[in-house]
Parts: C-alpha cells; sequence; structure tokens
C-alpha cells in the first residue's frame, strides 16, 4: 500500500486535495501482512508553526499484486482517506451561519465557517421553527474547515424553500469540534 498527504481546503462549496511536503507519511508505503496492527508516522516538515488550523487528508491506497492478475477478472482495491488537523492553540472556535436554498428538486445547505477551526457536521435536520424537522442526512454528513463554505445537496423530501421561508428553516446538526 502507498500512503500519501493532501493539504485539504474548501473552495467553492467542495473539497479541494493539493500536494504537498509540508506533511509527510513515513514511511510512504508499506506492505500489508496478517497482523491486525500497522503504524505510519506524521511528520510536519513545513518551516513556519500552524497559524489557525491545517487541515489534511491521508489517502492510503491498496496498490493491486500483480502476481494475482488474470484476464477477465476484476481485482479491487481499496482507498482510505483519513482526516488530519494541526491547530495552533490561539485558533478561534469555528462560528457556522447556514443558508438553505431550493434548487429545482433539491435543496442546497451552505454552511460558511467564519472561525479558523473545522466543524464535523452529522445527522443533519432542518428544524422550521414549529417544531417539525426533515432528516437531511443521516451519520457524517461532512466537514465545513475553518475560513471555508462548502455545500452540501439533498432531495427536497415536498418541502418547498423560497425567499420569504428560507430565513425561517435551521439546519440542526450533532457537531464536534
Amino acid at each position: 500500500m502507498q500512503i500519501r498527504v493532501f493539504r485539504w481546503t474548501q473552495t467553492g462549496g467542495a473539497d479541494r486535495l493539493a500536494p504537498t511536503t509540508d506533511v509527510v507519511a513515513s514511511p510512504p508505503s508499506q506492505t500489508l501482512d496478517p497482523t491486525p496492527t500497522m503504524s505510519c508516522a506524521l511528520c510536519g516538515a513545513a518551516k513556519q508553526p500552524v497559524a489557525g488550523e491545517e487541515s489534511y487528508r491521508v489517502v492510503v491506497d491498496e496498490l493491486p499484486d500483480p502476481s494475482r492478475r488474470q484476464p477477465g477478472v476484476v481485482n479491487v482495491v481499496l482507498r482510505y482517506s483519513l482526516p488530519v488537523f494541526f491547530r495552533s492553540a490561539g485558533a478561534a472556535r469555528s462560528q457556522v451561519s447556514w443558508t438553505v436554498r431550493q434548487n429545482g428538486n433539491a435543496l442546497a445547505v451552505t454552511a460558511k465557517n467564519a472561525g479558523q477551526q473545522r466543524l464535523k457536521i452529522a445527522d443533519l435536520k432542518l428544524a422550521d421553527g414549529t417544531g417539525k424537522s426533515i432528516t437531511l442526512g443521516s451519520g457524517l454528513v461532512g466537514y465545513v474547515l475553518g475560513n471555508a463554505t462548502m455545500q452540501w445537496s439533498f432531495p427536497a423530501q415536498g418541502v418547498h424553500v423560497s425567499g420569504s421561508n428560507s430565513d425561517a428553516l435551521c439546519p440542526k446538526a450533532t457537531a464536534e469540534r
């Protein structure tokens, strides 16, 4: 397997990964054996200290074994993408504001984070102020990184959002800093 580290940012409401040398994995590749554990060190190689919070993704790719290749047989390999964060002691907590807009038969839910720390969002629901709520996403929905904006799309489920009632809908989520 190979282990790579990417700088993780969010622009235009989407995740972006870029190669980096600020953090490296050691070792960068390993051979899996039957033991239940494996370890890898992440080493910071940046020349300046972390300001706020820096976000990375460690991507672990299973590499195909050429000796197992057979004509007409599909070999499945796995990829894992793990979040890693480095934060300075004085990083400002997340400060997320939400907007909900109708986009055809979907709801576009946007989270804008004015803080420096990420917010992990799970179990996302819309509440309409009358006690009614609609589940949009069960389990992990995603992250909104510090000083970033993220957008997700969900089926409208019979909900109609217009300019006059979009402010009354309030996203509620399990949040983890």
